[in-house]
């Protein structure tokens, strides 16, 4: 899984999100990230949730200390901006019913950046097989995420570019080798709502994500008659770190615009990319699912309480 990095408090993103519920659901997960303290926070944060009670041996496969994987190692998770890939070990299910959660997690953690296709490329190879990735990693920087079109510089593209659609390529040709060979696996890409919103100020970023939403019908035509799963999410608006840095009017009007009438949480939109990888859906292939809450560029019309007749 990419993108699952954790900053010491900071509000978790769909990486790590993503992360958290396929552990709860009794999956091997592994945090690929540039960010070595986003790393540690975020196996800090699993560590402290999935702690063993006191005297209790720790299962085999807890989390590794942020140290013992050099960059470019092991890579299974989610994040916040940066990069990261996330898999399933081949042969993981969800724990049996009944299984306490936290018993039996296995965690690893890895830095690397998935704009760099060697280093992923031996991300994944250090990791082993994998049967499911989720490319939640996205470039937003929080400083200028809303920044008019004439005010981007080459480097603003350049850096949006490398990870949001360079990573995104990176990352599933290191997997589709191995998922062809197996004749089975999933691939979990993320997009946005803004690639098909408008938003002022969002050019760069509604651009990339647009690609994202391309890549994913090709690979899906490409590879969906030889056993590989492919479909993508495009959230709306979610309570993460990046969103409570937004202007003000951003957050008012998105919330106005949808039906359920706030952000989404994190953990709404891990749990759906989680049951797309357990149990993936054939007619969505090649989609990108709207997890929007109903977003609207038009506004939405909400029903009013009828009045009472008068002197009722």
């Amino acid at each position: 899984m990419t993108g699952a990095a954790l900053r010491p408090g900071e509000t978790p993103g769909i990486g790590y999100a993503v992360a958290r519920a396929a552990a709860l659901r009794g999956h091997a997960v592994a945090l690929l990230d540039v960010s070595a303290r986003g790393l540690a926070g975020a196996e800090a944060a699993l560590r402290a949730e999935f702690a063993p009670p006191a005297g209790d041996v720790p299962p085999a496969g807890i989390a590794l200390p942020v140290g013992d994987a050099p960059p470019g190692a092991a890579a299974l998770a989610a994040g916040v901006a940066l990069s990261l890939a996330v898999g399933l070990p081949a042969g993981d299910a969800p724990r049996p019913s009944g299984t306490p959660p936290g018993v039996g997690l296995n965690c690893r953690v890895a830095r690397a950046d998935i704009g760099d296709a060697a280093a992923v490329t031996a991300a994944v190879a250090a990791l082993g097989p994998v049967t499911a990735v989720v490319t939640a990693a996205a470039l937003t920087r929080t400083a200028r995420s809303f920044v008019p079109f004439l005010d981007l510089e080459p480097a603003d593209i350049d850096a949006a570019v490398a990870v949001n659609v360079s990573g995104l390529f990176n990352v599933v040709r290191a997997v589709v080798p191995g998922f062809l060979a197996a004749r089975r696996g999933v691939v979990i890409t993320i997009g946005s709502a803004a690639a098909s919103y408008p938003a002022s100020g969002l050019a760069l970023y509604a651009m990339t994500k647009a690609a994202v939403a391309s890549v994913t019908r090709s690979l899906a035509a490409e590879y969906g008659s030889r056993g590989i799963h492919v479909q993508g999410f495009a959230p709306g608006p979610v309570r993460t770190a990046v969103y409570a840095r937004t202007p003000e009017h951003y957050r008012r009007s998105t919330a106005e615009n949808s039906v359920t009438g706030r952000p989404a949480e994190p953990g709404e939109i891990a749990d759906e990319i989680v049951a797309a990888i357990e149990h993936p859906q054939p007619l969505l292939a090649g989609h990108m699912v709207p997890l929007d809450g109903g977003l609207s560029p038009f506004g939405v019309h909400r029903a009013t309480e009828p009045r009472s007749p008068q002197g009722a």
